[in-house]
């Protein structure tokens, strides 16, 4: 295959400079279900990237996150989420970005993470590093979770029983935890170490995790289930999942790894 990192980052430079260009307080809306919508500005940065994609690598299978339908039909393919953290770029914020990975033989080979407004690119591939702006990713030392800052995404998809019987005691046992409302962001924050962990425990999808997953593979992180299993990257829907700097990743699992039924209800 081409390039492939340096081909991606070209693509979400491109789909990041046009949503810079786009922000504004006056974006029509589409609505998506309760509490959940896209931009226009979403649906052309996925116009592009889709494009150059078709146009670099004509034989492979993209998924796109607003697309209308979603199947994953190969082992080897893109996942595209053309806006992460629509909410956040709708109300002006800066905590937005545009994830672009590849699954090769169903499992994250590379990813690119582009922040527009921060000016951050992250990539990572398989046998050839991680890096954040061409400086190697650096996780966190933290050992201890009770010394660990915790990213971890909250929302109305969760319940107030799930909330309180599984996001509650980890809330509880770190140092401190915090909702970004923006996956992209939450894994840029563990690769340059300002927190040691990021946890979804439900409500993500593929195009929220792969980009992020490669590239914590190149880091030396972790990325599981929350009972520690291996992530299964033939689903669009992905289980409560979490990735650490692998020194605290078995406290995370003993907090949270009596819930199994979680896993079921997802």
């Amino acid at each position: 295959m081409k390039d492939l990192t340096k081909i991606m980052s070209e693509i979400v430079l491109e789909a990041g400079a046009k949503l810079l260009s786009m922000k504004s307080d006056n974006l029509k809306r589409i609505s998506k279900g309760l509490r959940d919508f896209a931009t226009e500005a979403d649906l052309i940065s996925q116009e592009i990237i889709v494009s150059k994609l078709n146009e670099n690598f004509p034989e492979s299978f993209v998924l796109a996150e607003e697309q209308e339908f979603h199947t994953i039909s190969e082992k080897s393919y893109f996942v595209v989420d053309p806006l992460d953290g629509t909410f956040n770029y709708a109300l002006g914020f800066d905590t937005w970005g545009v994830l672009l990975s590849y699954v090769k033989e169903s499992q994250p080979y590379a990813g690119v993470i582009y922040l527009p407004e921060k000016g951050v690119i992250i990539t990572g591939e398989v046998g050839k590093g991680a890096f954040v702006n061409d400086v190697p990713v650096t996780l966190s030392k933290i050992d201890n979770i009770e010394e660990a800052i915790l990213n971890i995404e909250l929302g109305s998809w969760l319940s107030p029983e799930v909330t309180s019987r599984y996001a509650v005691p980890l809330i509880n046992k770190v140092l401190v935890s915090r909702s970004i409302g923006c996956a992209a962001v939450d894994f840029y924050e563990m690769f340059i170490g300002a927190s040691s962990a990021c946890v979804i425990i439900l409500g993500s999808k593929i195009w929220d995790v792969s980009a992020g997953a490669a590239i914590l593979k190149e880091s030396g992180g972790v990325f599981s289930t929350i009972d520690g299993a291996d992530i299964v990257w033939d689903t669009i829907a992905m289980p409560g999942v979490f990735s650490s700097n692998s020194l605290i990743h078995k406290e995370i699992i003993n907090t949270l790894n009596n819930n199994s039924d979680l896993q079921k209800n997802n």
